[in-house]
């Protein structure tokens, strides 16, 4: 089949032709959108990274395949970051695999002229577009390898109800709602925007309650305005709040899009922390949708914290996908035989000692840095380190005393012991100099 590559340096620019891909992937996935990508780009995204839009299409040209990517030097990631819950490739699932494998392939080859590493993440372990996306750029010469990057809980929501989902709860958390329902009888303490005309009021209540949280502030302040304005155009915002005494408590952002209700953010003041204004919150978000909307699947963000399983029971994995030029010396060193090295500041962890692969390294990799993310209180800053970020001196938050408590988690997080003479400037310098520390322990 003969294939034409396009290449576009924006989604923006991206034609029209390529809308019947963003439609058919967008109908199921509110983050395989055209507005999804458009937004993220614009608002969400770093300025300075190069965008670059692959598309290919038939002699005809009818779109078959399109991969938004985000340059740096030679390397290429998904069109993604933390506030990505879902990357994927936009293929025509409709058309044999055989012809999605030839048009992805035409991409590979592409890029096989211009990049070292393509790195691609979340991904949907069972994502249609993954068995030709593999076979595409491997057949281009390219060392693909995956990893789990995180995991996705869900609830399954056929046949649930509110009143059925209430009962189903754990006395647990059922017993810690009830006891601190007294704040939260007063008919006007529960707010629910999802209108346009609703955003600016349904925001300020959810921004005074993020500044109030135990969340670092977001790091592009504008995108989730512009994220709710997009939701609620297409109808797909689900903005809660509560008050108490009139005060904002708690907030809590929903997407619903395609069947799928997604919770993207959630917040609650902390003076309130012990009064589980949170957990209220949730529970009546949870009765909301399942009865108002009734989708077919609640997701619950990415993340396996165990409060979670309390109200999504399920777990999926999600992936990341690396693919490797061998054609260059860094595709080479990172993705080729077992006894070369892994380089670029990834702690040059050197492989024949360790015997882990690179998806393993990019595994450990991920895994400090939610680590980080989460002991150090970055509000999702952690998402745009790279193995190369430095660590000590680079972030404010960890000081001394931050090490001590960033050390006692590795040490749960991944079962080793860590001495205090090893405990050093070195260790902590880059975040791919810890991860190479761990994997050496391991």
């Amino acid at each position: 089949m003969t294939v034409t590559v396009e290449e576009f340096r924006d989604v923006g620019l991206v034609p029209a032709r390529y809308d019947g891909l963003f439609a058919r992937d967008g109908a199921r996935d509110f983050f395989l959108t055209r507005d999804w990508f458009e937004l993220l780009s614009a608002t969400g995204f770093d300025g300075d990274a190069e965008r670059l839009i692959l598309g290919a299409t038939t002699r005809d040209g009818a779109p078959v395949a399109l991969l938004p990517l985000a340059a740096s030097e030679s390397d290429l990631t998904g069109l993604a970051n933390y506030y990505t819950l879902h990357y994927a490739p936009l293929v025509n699932a409709a058309l044999p695999e055989n012809t999605v494998t030839d048009a992805l392939k035409a991409i590979a080859g592409d890029l096989k002229r211009r990049c070292s590493t393509i790195h691609l993440r979340p991904m949907a372990a069972d994502d249609v577009a993954i068995p030709p996306l593999t076979a595409a750029f491997r057949a281009a010469g390219f060392i693909v390898d995956t990893y789990q990057h995180t995991v996705l809980r869900s609830l399954d929501c056929q046949g649930v109800n509110a009143a059925g989902f209430t009962a189903g709860l754990s006395s647990r958390v059922a017993n810690s709602i009830r006891r601190n329902m007294g704040d939260m009888r007063d008919p006007d303490a529960f707010s629910l925007f999802t209108q346009p005309a609703e955003v600016a009021r349904g925001m300020a209540f959810y921004e005074a309650v993020y500044a109030a949280s135990w969340k670092e502030a977001e790091p592009f302040p504008g995108f989730m305005r512009a994220l709710a304005d997009a939701c609620a155009r297409r109808g797909a915002l689900r903005l809660g709040c509560w008050a108490i005494d009139g005060d904002p408590a708690a907030a809590q952002f929903w997407i619903v899009h395609g069947g799928r209700a997604t919770i993207y953010k959630l917040a609650h003041d902390r003076l309130y922390h012990t009064r589980s204004v949170g957990s209220a919150l949730t529970l009546r978000m949870f009765q909301e949708i399942l009865d108002g909307d009734r989708p077919d699947r609640i997701d619950f963000g990415l993340g396996d914290e165990p409060f979670k399983a309390d109200w999504t029971p399920d777990s999926a994995p999600m992936i990341g996908w690396l693919a490797f030029n061998p054609l260059t010396a860094r595709g080479a060193a990172q993705g080729g035989a077992p006894f070369r090295l892994i380089s670029a500041a990834e702690g040059c962890i050197n492989r024949r000692k360790s015997g882990r692969n690179t998806a393993d390294v990019m595994a450990t990799i991920d895994m400090v840095r939610n680590l980080l993310d989460e002991t150090l209180g970055l509000g999702g800053r952690a998402g745009t380190m790279v193995a190369a970020t430095p660590l000590l001196g680079n972030l404010p938050e960890l000081d001394s005393m931050a090490v001590v408590e960033v050390v006692t988690r590795l040490e749960a997080e991944f079962d080793i012991k860590i001495h205090d003479d090893e405990i050093s400037a070195e260790t902590f310098s880059t975040l791919g100099g810890l991860a190479a520390f761990i994997d050496g322990k391991r």
